[in-house]
């Protein structure tokens, strides 16, 4: 069986940075005066050896000897004599022997947890047939062994039905430190599964949770902290039903991970959920639609007179209508605040923020990854001060600020220059507009919204052709609702929340009151035929992008409503294909 390490070097590097946790890689390298991406390769197995003038400076570094460290040794090893430790009072060697299988137990801090019983029985085969090559590592504790490594051979020899095992004995001492490179060395296993790796870091981080944090950890294995914290969180928060579908491959890492950022309570109910357990993005969509975080709040917690959901000392918002009101509330009070420095702030849906970029780069200001800025620093030349503005938007439960950006047609018309003799010197660019199209397009839209708000016989037969043509089997119109409330807006808004592309849609958790229901049962019928007949008009709307076009379905609604549809806007039927001649009589004539 191989090594747990590539290279003695190796073991003794990693072994020697998991007892100092607060050194790091560039640190060891700075003091031993070594190439930093040597030591990194070293210390990711990658590199075996080291020419022996720098072997010798990172012995002397680490306190160890040249011999020490090519041997594996992180610290010089102290002469064998006297070579015992103490076993219920009595001396017990230190050193290779046979020890009875009846007297050795497993570890504890062995991350792995399964194993693979084919695996097992070619490794139990190997060994009846070959011998052990490979000593099991054991420590005496009370009167017993435990291993330290090598519990798949001490299985293997139980598995053949083996009486004893030869044993390497090591000292005995169960302080922090040793018991802490006993869980690393067992995490560098390749084979190791996510949820054991999980188990050995929140393991590894209880022995000592001051010096072995996730920092402290990554350091030591050459993972990030990040990696570390996520692994520890879902060994400690995640659900026992979703561990166990974590264990057996039917949960994904990535959903287990944003599972465990939520209440137990709710990770529960989402147990059976297929669809929230597909993927990360639809298991965050759901779970944002039953709890928020405190953290998100951008109000003082006090203002809510919501129920909480609590577990330990963490809580989250339960009733999403009353936090989105007060997050909104939040929103237009920092709006005020703005408009000190920036008249015109306003609050905007993240699709009307998506307009917009920032005075000094003209890059995109909503962005979904990478850096997350709240302020541009200065603008551009050719910006003037009055292009600038402060826009607030919510978005993923929070309120988002931006400060110093301009429309992106006010970029592309003032930085981005026309080309040369396109327009007389001096004069100041001109904002590009809308063309004809464009605005003819929206005209039509805006004649079939007013028309089918005071036809619901239309709109209730096109919802019928949006549920048979669109989706059979998930009756969902995929629109955003809200510039469609009119007069209902302040009562409907408190049930929608999200942005344009991740609506958070209403959502009543089992045995509650369904409140959407309750104030769509007390609208008149001329509301929700208001409602009905706004909303069913996105379905036909024209494109306003920079070829819009009437399809055959919008016409014949436009029609209905003595909307006028201008020519332009109407494509042309496509043309009929060419009919292809049989050309097998001429061929067989010229033959």
């Amino acid at each position: 069986m191989a090594n747990t390490f590539k290279a003695p070097l190796q073991k003794a590097v990693v072994s020697w940075l998991a007892a100092h946790p607060d050194v790091t890689v560039a640190e060891l390298a700075r003091r031993a005066e070594i190439d930093k991406s040597d030591l990194s390769k070293i210390n990711a197995g990658t590199k075996p050896s080291l020419n022996m003038e720098s072997a010798g400076r990172l012995a002397k570094a680490m306190g160890t000897t040249v011999e020490g460290l090519l041997a594996g040794n992180a610290t010089a090893v102290p002469p064998p004599a006297p070579n015992a430790v103490r076993l219920d009072n009595q001396a017990v060697a230190v050193g290779v022997r046979l020890i009875p299988l009846g007297d050795i137990d497993p570890s504890p801090d062995n991350p792995r947890k399964t194993f693979d019983p084919e695996a097992l029985a070619e490794l139990a085969a190997s060994i009846a047939e070959q011998g052990l090559l490979q000593p099991i590592v054991v420590r005496p504790v009370g009167a017993r062994f435990e291993i330290v490594a090598g519990e798949r051979r001490f299985r293997a020899l139980t598995q053949n039905k083996a009486e004893a095992a030869l044993c390497v004995v090591r000292e005995g001492d169960d302080d922090g430190n040793t018991r802490a490179l006993r869980i690393i060395e067992n995490l560098q296993r390749a084979d190791i599964k996510p949820l054991e790796e999980a188990e050995a870091f929140s393991l590894l981080n209880a022995v000592d949770p001051d010096k072995w944090n996730a920092a402290a950890i990554g350091r030591a294995i050459g993972k990030s902290d990040r990696f570390v914290a996520q692994r520890i969180a879902v060994a400690r928060n995640l659900h026992a039903d979703l561990k166990e579908k974590l264990a057996k491959g039917e949960l994904k890492l990535e959903v287990a991970r944003v599972m465990a950022a939520a209440p137990q309570k709710l990770q529960k109910a989402l147990v059976t959920d297929h669809w929230a357990l597909m993927d990360a993005d639809n298991c965050r969509q759901k779970l944002q639609g039953k709890a928020i975080p405190i953290s998100s709040a951008a109000f003082k917690v006090e203002k809510y007179d919501g129920e909480f959901l609590e577990e330990g000392d963490r809580r989250w918002f339960a009733d999403k209508a009353k936090f989105t009101r007060l997050q909104i509330e939040a929103a237009d009070g920092k709006v005020e605040r703005l408009k000190k420095d920036y008249p015109e702030a306003m609050r905007l849906t993240v699709s009307e923020a998506q307009a917009y970029v920032w005075a000094d780069n003209g890059e995109a200001v909503v962005v979904y990854w990478g850096e997350k800025r709240t302020e541009a620093k200065s603008k551009k030349r050719g910006l003037a001060a009055a292009d600038c503005t402060a826009i607030v938007w919510l978005a993923d439960n929070k309120v988002h600020t931006a400060k110093n950006v301009v429309l992106r047609s006010v970029w592309q018309a003032k930085v981005e220059k026309e080309k040369p003799g396109q327009q007389e010197a001096g004069d100041e660019p001109a904002a590009p507009r809308e063309t004809e199209e464009q605005k003819q397009a929206r005209t039509v839209n805006t004649a079939l919204t007013a028309g089918l708000a005071g036809r619901p016989d239309l709109a209730k037969r096109l919802m019928v052709y949006a549920f048979l043509g669109q989706n059979v089997a998930d009756i969902e119109i995929d629109i955003d609702p809200r510039p469609h409330f009119g007069d209902q807006a302040e009562l409907l808004n408190t049930f929608v929340g999200g942005d344009g592309y991740y609506l958070d849609r209403y959502d009543v958790s089992a045995g509650a009151e369904d409140k959407l229901w309750t104030a769509l049962r007390a609208m008149d019928e001329t509301a929700i035929d208001g409602l009905l007949g706004r909303f069913m008009s996105e379905t036909i709307h024209l494109s306003t992008g920079w070829h819009p076009g009437a399809d055959g379905l919008c016409r014949a609604i436009a029609a209905e409503l003595a909307v006028e549809i201008p020519a332009n806007l109407i494509p042309a039927p496509p043309a009929e294909p060419e009919e292809v001649q049989d050309d097998t009589s001429d061929q067989a004539e010229a033959a």
